[in-house]
Parts: structure tokens; C-alpha cells; sequence
């Protein structure tokens, strides 16, 4: 499984020497538009969830909220529209303001409960019980747990355990040159 961004001409994108994403906000302060893609190069067909992991400790799954990939396949970010990356609210864009982000694809052979990866920005000074999670208007309830489905009598295969999993990440930052 791999990540790739690339530029959609809106701003640049570079790749610097220690391997981070560089996105950079166009001469006139529009922010850097670009495609992100999540690749499937396995054999089998895997289920996919981005999650965008931000400087301020917040996560999200909004870019691609969960969904089998086939195997050889690309699922696109946002269903194959542009993600534009801003500054966070409070960051004038300003010379030398930068923003980072890390793109986190988390793969599994069956399905997983994205609610425990939805997390508001967290803020120093408030107590980590205030800080809530999970998607408006769903239960944000329920640990991640890796288990088998659950299932009973019904005709079919096998009883299947919970499967394997494994991660990818990328870097991005976004800046105003």
C-alpha cells in the first residue's frame, strides 16, 4: 500500500532530501490543490481509510472515510476531487507560515469502525477528558478492536479471524513561500 500526492497546477508540489511532501501556496496566496491516491498493490482487495493527521493533533478521515480498494487499484481521495490544503485557521498566510499534515492510509482485509479515529484538534490548557471524537451525527462510541466479524450460524465458508492490517504514511507540508 502506498500514498502519492500530486500537483494539480494549483501551486507546487516538491519532494525535500529527508522525504517530506512540500505543497507550497501560489504567488497570489491561493492555497496548493492536489490529488491524493491511495494504492492498492497487493494481490487482494483491501479496505482502506485515510486519515489526515494534523500538527494540532487533530484526526480525521474525511478524505477517504473507508472503502475496499481492488487489488492493483487506486481509490482517490475525496472520490477523485482536488484537496485543497489550507493554513489553519489563526495562521496568516505569510511568508514562512507552514502547516503540516500526515497522511495515514490504514489497511485491513475486512472492515474497521472509523469513530475512533475522528479527533478535534486538541488544545493545551484543556483537560483531555473535553476533547470529543467520532463523526457528526454517528456514534463515536466503541473502541477500535481487530477482531472477527461477528457472525452466527449462517451458511457459507470458514469461520474468518480478524484478518491482517498494516499502515502507510506520508508527510506533507504546506507553506507560503
Amino acid at each position: 500500500m502506498r500514498i502519492t500526492v500530486e500537483s494539480t497546477g494549483v501551486g507546487t508540489v516538491r519532494h525535500s532530501a529527508d522525504g517530506e511532501i512540500v505543497c507550497s501556496y501560489t504567488a497570489d496566496h491561493r492555497p496548493p490543490q492536489v490529488m491524493v491516491g491511495v494504492h492498492n498493490d497487493s494481490d487482494r482487495p483491501l479496505w482502506c481509510v485515510l486519515l489526515d493527521l494534523t500538527d494540532s493533533h487533530a484526526s480525521s478521515v474525511g478524505l477517504y472515510d473507508g472503502d475496499f480498494v481492488g487489488a492493483g487499484h487506486t481509490g482517490r481521495a475525496r472520490r477523485g476531487q482536488p484537496v485543497w490544503l489550507y493554513l489553519p485557521p489563526g495562521r496568516a498566510v505569510v511568508p514562512g507560515a507552514f502547516t503540516r499534515d500526515w497522511l495515514k492510509v490504514i489497511v485491513a482485509e475486512t472492515e474497521l469502525n472509523t469513530a475512533p479515529f475522528v479527533l478535534d484538534p486538541w488544545s493545551p490548557g484543556v483537560p483531555s477528558a473535553a476533547r470529543t471524537g467520532g463523526a457528526p451525527g454517528t456514534a463515536a462510541g466503541g473502541l477500535l478492536r481487530l477482531t472477527a466479524p461477528p457472525g452466527g450460524r449462517d451458511a457459507g465458508g470458514p469461520p474468518r479471524g480478524p484478518g491482517r492490517w498494516g499502515t502507510a504514511q506520508v508527510r506533507v507540508r504546506t507553506e507560503v513561500p
